[in-house]
């Protein structure tokens, strides 16, 4: 037993032995050149998955197994070292010039940014994108970088603002002008798809010389993302970061004081009657001065009536009328019952990446929950991103890799009991607040509370997916070659299901009826349906290029050529049967009326072969030509392929030998210039092919039945195109400079530019109107835009550890059609005409409102003209211009009207022949082109606290906007608000509006555009407010992190404007398909959202 033990204790000792010695145990220093610790430095085992990090004082302690002689050394901004294994090691690391020289993304590649030719921007992703509830990456990039335009028209949930760079009108020949929005090399259609935390860096491409490479998919600019792909030779690193946020509208419009709109409404009714009516009314509720004091009776007795609950009782809420109908004393906050105070929304993102001495990996996951702000619908949207890189050395000189990218969005919104151009929010203030929102013996009232909680949801869903495969192969010294495959599927789908709503139908009481008595169905068959469509965009992208890089002496050539190809192919169709016997389930094979069905099927193809060469001498004179040889199946035989070359230039002043006496106060300096020629095949399809159009008849009218079915039918002839249409030209002139002082923590960049787009599609010769159909287009037009773009920034570093940060940058343009087939003198209300400022708002200016002794009297009658027409005239005061002209019906101009400003000094206000060379007295009172757009940024850091401060606006921007939002009693029928109050009456002449009116929703009269009630919707608006906190380094290591930030985040937390009281958002517009389709909807749309938020980002 003894010599058994002893032979155990024996192999163990050896084994222990041996074990001891397949290890060493290395400790060691990790410093900067000014002996300051670098903290987090990465120790790695060269060869090996082994390795840690430095503590706060910059030591390490490692196990290093036999056989293992070399530790990787590296931090971001230094020179990655290899020392050899020993006990101790100590380590200095240097600064790496190179890398810590900023590196922009350009086409097909990187470039220092201080060899830069052209006119480039950058977005600090850090901080623009991180630490923010942002839905989507456009709206974030607002104001981030000079020349880029982000404009949204409603806050809805979801989707991608309108991204333009240089302008927002870039072609008139049909196009989007669109720029190309390109993720690692592949264009992505959607910025929603893209979720922000994957995004490394942004690039912003903005003259032909730095777009031409990408050819006609970026005539009009480029913004280029890489997404994270993890690194070499770095352990794994888990991050996982979250944001919760809540939000609430910026602005809501208040409703006029419910006697004093009834009030309002009953004296514009009866401002040109002779005989005044005593009792008005509209959709089955009535008002007479009884009422409206019974109204204000209701107010001083139960405020604003939230502890009555919503059920209405009669003698107290209403009453019946005689003759059928209602009066209803009690108002209504109609908002409260509409929308919700504050809605949540989270964000979540998890990443995992790293790599070894071959390869390099990033997965990542991501998820967004935004709930609406609809009260009595749950609107939402959601999304769920997936992404995925690897790349690894199979070879010393062959790289694979390969990607994918996946989003799938889903939304929820409500079915709407109306046409689509009225969208919900367009009811909720429609009406006066007396309209009944409550209910009544438990029964909903028929309107827009009743039809939002009956709507059944409209579903999109959408899914994006894309697969990449691509090689680099090391040909030579300097020589590599790209090779890229990638497949991107678009898969979009839409169900609906109408329905019908039951409730009490007060818009109809008769007689002797009771609402009891109304509670019925009252919406029709119409919404009687249910439908799915869906569309599948399938996209093909073949990327190849070589790239040649070397250094000569003095001489610097690096030089890229390849080509790209894409093909695109749309497919939609749409499935709808009416007569749904089971509106829950909502499936069109569980209905029995009527079948509909559409589909449509596009395709589309560009091929490019390009070449770009960059030379530098002694890195301070640097040239850069490029060029590509494009083709388009947008165009017929013989038009398709066209070459377009661009050339660019630069000076680094600040290199030369005689400029180092301006150290370190002039940093640096560089001159540069470009010039470029770019093809746009940004054009409808089968622009030169004729075509016939066929309608799908249903029962709804406008068909052709044939043995009982009904036919498809043509209503026009073939459309006469022309064969020779061709590419549009882009030219751009972009002259500027980058400058840098107190050794580069003063930097500024300018840039002039001028971008003309030549040939564009335009109508041609005008065809007689009886051959039935349109002239065909030609190339023809021609629009200008010339602007100014400004960026600076400061840096600075103070000796307690405070980091400052100080950026702003500023945009302004113009854009003119400077060549188009107009008329020698084009009508005012022409969409286009050669010398035409795009966006330009013509009107009358004003000089206030009329009072009474702007005009003759007799007693206390003014004096009457009687024209030649035998029309008679209110008489004006001597001096007084007339402004019979605009006068129409019964109404004439008198005290408490707008008073127009005599331009022309001819005595009279007219129009004359509404021509540009004979407006009478119109000119031009605005533009709807946002102007002097800027945003300005202040970052802070000391001891683990950040800030950062964002301000983003708009200096000059108009709108003529119609409806009772924004102009009282355009429309009589509909209720008033708290801005309005201030109109002209005879106790109140100095007032801002004018007497009250019946306009019937028509701009006329008083509401002629205008510069008097003309929106100002210029704003300053703080944008973003970001805090955080990082735990220190000492404390971090103790739990195994690396990183630990808390933070808090407001987004529109206030704003500056001139809308003079209007309470709708300055950066709203007219939404197309909605509002933009009745004049009486602007505001109407789903609310701007003020947003704080609280988060956390951790690394391990």
């Amino acid at each position: 037993m003894k010599k058994k033990l002893m032979l155990f204790l024996t192999l163990f000792l050896i084994v222990g032995m041996g074990i001891s010695t397949a290890q060493t145990r290395v400790t060691g220093r990790v410093v900067d050149e000014s002996d300051e610790p670098v903290i987090g430095a990465s120790v790695q085992v060269k060869g090996t998955s082994q390795g840690t990090v430095t503590d706060i004082a910059g030591n390490f302690m490692l196990t290093v197994p036999t056989g293992s002689n070399t530790l990787v050394i590296s931090y971001v901004g230094m020179k990655t070292q290899e020392v050899a294994v020993s006990s101790n090691v100590h380590v200095v690391l240097q600064p790496d010039t190179e890398l810590l020289e900023e590196v922009v993304v350009v086409g097909w590649g990187t470039q220092r940014k201080e060899s830069l030719t052209g006119a480039v921007s950058t977005v600090d992703v850090s901080k623009t994108l991180v630490s923010r509830p942002v839905t989507d990456v456009g709206r974030a990039l607002q104001g981030s970088t000079p020349g880029l335009v982000i404009t949204t028209t409603s806050g809805a949930l979801g989707g991608s603002p309108n991204i333009k760079i240089r302008g927002t009108v870039s072609t008139i020949g049909g196009g989007s002008g669109n720029p190309l929005i390109m993720v690692d090399n592949v264009e992505v259609p959607n910025l929603s798809y893209v979720n922000p935390d994957d995004i490394a860096s942004i690039s912003v491409l903005k003259d032909a010389s730095t777009t031409a490479v990408y050819g006609a998919r970026a005539a009009f600019g480029a913004v280029l993302i890489t997404t994270k792909k993890g690194a070499k030779d770095v352990p794994p690193r888990i991050a996982y970061s979250n944001n919760f946020s809540w939000s609430t509208p910026t602005k809501v419009p208040e409703h006029t004081r419910a006697d004093l709109n009834l009030q309002y409404s009953l004296d514009q009714i009866n401002a040109l009657r002779d005989q005044p009516v005593t009792e008005t009314g509209q959709v089955g509720y009535y008002y007479n001065a009884e009422v409206i004091k019974k109204v204000k009776e209701w107010i001083d007795t139960y405020g604003d009536g939230k502890g009555l609950g919503r059920e209405m009782v009669e003698g107290r809420d209403f009453d019946y009328r005689p003759g059928g109908g209602v009066y209803y004393y009690r108002p209504w906050d109609i908002y409260d019952i509409y929308y919700k105070d504050w809605t949540p929304q989270q964000n979540h993102n998890l990443s995992v990446s790293g790599g070894s001495g071959t390869t390099q990996y990033n997965l990542s996951a991501a998820y967004m929950n935004q709930e609406g702000v609809l009260n009595l619908f749950d609107d939402f949207y959601r999304r769920y991103n997936f992404s995925g890189f690897l790349s690894t050395d199979v070879k010393d000189r062959i790289t694979i890799r390969g990607g994918f990218m996946y989003s799938k969005s889903l939304e929820e919104t409500p079915f709407n009991y109306a046409s689509a151009v009225y969208a919900p929010v367009y009811y909720l203030y429609r009406w006066h607040q007396v309209y009944p929102y409550g209910t009544y013996n438990g029964n909903e009232f028929r309107g827009a509370v009743n039809d939002l909680k009956a709507a059944r949801p409209i579903e999109d869903d959408t899914y994006y997916s894309r697969y990449t495969l691509g090689t680099t192969m090391q040909l030579a010294r300097g020589l590599t070659a790209d090779f890229d495959y990638t497949y991107a599927q678009t898969f979009v789908t839409n169900h609906t299901v109408g329905g019908y709503v039951t409730g009490i139908n007060q818009w109809s009481v008769g007689a002797g009826d009771t609402l009891d008595d109304l509670y019925s169905t009252y919406t029709t068959a119409t919404y009687d349906y249910a439908r799915y469509t869906s569309s599948k965009n399938i996209r093909n992208t073949y990327n190849g290029y070589i790239t040649y890089d070397n250094i000569f002496n003095d001489h610097g050539i690096k030089v890229t050529a390849g080509t790209n190809i894409e093909d695109a192919e749309y497919i939609w169709i749409s499935a709808r049967r009416n007569n749904v016997y089971d509106f829950d389930k909502g499936e069109v094979n569980l209905a029995g009326g009527d079948q509909l069905a559409s589909s449509s099927h596009s395709w589309w193809a560009v091929a490019g072969f390009f070449a770009r060469a960059n030379y530098a001498y002694k890195d301070r004179y640097l040239l850069d030509v490029s060029g590509r040889y494009d083709g388009s199946s947008k165009f017929g035989t013989g038009k398709r392929w066209d070459f377009f070359p661009t050339l660019s230039a630069a000076w680094r002043v600040s290199e030369e030998p005689w400029m180092q006496s301006f150290q370190p106060i002039f940093s640096s300096l560089k001159l540069r210039g470009s010039w470029g020629s770019v093809g746009n095949q940004d054009v409808p399809l089968n622009s030169f092919i004729s075509t016939l159009t066929a309608f799908t008849p249903s029962s709804s009218g406008g068909y052709w039945l044939v043995d009982g079915n009904y036919v498809p039918y043509i209503s026009a002839g073939p459309t006469l195109v022309n064969p020779s249409l061709t590419w549009e030209t882009v030219n751009t002139l972009d002259v500027g400079f980058d400058a840098g002082f107190f050794n580069n923590k003063l930097n500024v960049t300018f840039d002039w530019y001028q971008r003309k787009t030549l040939d564009m599609l335009a109508p041609g010769e005008t065809v007689p109107s009886t051959v039935g159909i349109s002239a065909p287009n030609r190339n023809y037009g021609e629009l200008t835009t010339r602007g100014v773009e400004l960026e600076i920034s400061y840096n600075h570093l103070f000796s307690n550890g405070l980091r400052l940060s100080l950026s702003g940058q500023f945009t302004d343009y113009k854009t003119v059609v400077t060549k188009y087939a107009s008329a020698n003198d084009p009508l005012i209300s022409s969409t286009y005409y050669e010398g035409k400022t795009l966006g330009e708002i013509w009107g009358y200016k004003t000089e206030g409102l009329f009072q009474k002794e702007d005009f003759v009297w007799e007693g206390d009658k003014i004096k009457q003209t009687i024209l030649d027409s035998g029309q008679s005239k209110n008489t004006m005061a001597p001096g007084v211009p007339d402004q019979y002209i605009l006068e129409s019906g019964t109404f004439k101009f008198s005290p408490g009207d707008v008073k127009f400003k005599d331009l022309n000094g001819d005595g009279v206000i007219d129009y004359g022949a509404n021509t540009i060379g004979d407006p009478g007295d119109r000119t031009v009172i605005g533009n709807t082109t946002p102007r002097y757009q800027y945003g300005f940024r202040v970052g802070a850091a000391w001891k683990g606290f950040d800030m950062d401060i964002f301000f983003q606006g708009v200096g000059k921007r108009h709108i003529w906007a119609t409806g009772n939002m924004v102009l009282p009693g355009y429309y009589g029928a509909e209720a008033n608000f708290a801005h309005t109050l201030d109109y002209w009456t005879e106790e109140n002449t100095d007032a801002f509006y004018p007497r009250p009116l019946e306009y019937s929703q028509t701009a006329k009269w008083n509401y002629l555009p205008n510069d008097r009630y003309l929106l100002n919707v210029a704003y300053l608006r703080l944008k973003s407010l970001n805090i955080g906190y990082s735990l220190p380094k000492t404390l971090l290591s103790k739990i195994s992190l690396q990183k630990m930030r808390f933070y808090v985040n407001g987004e529109n937390l206030f704003e500056f404007d001139k809308m003079r009281g209007v309470a709708i958002d300055p950066e709203i517009n007219w939404v197309s398909g909605v509002t933009a389709n009745d004049s009486r909807s602007f505001g109407r749309s789903y609310p701007y959202r003020r947003t704080v938020s609280v988060g956390m980002q951790i690394e391990f």
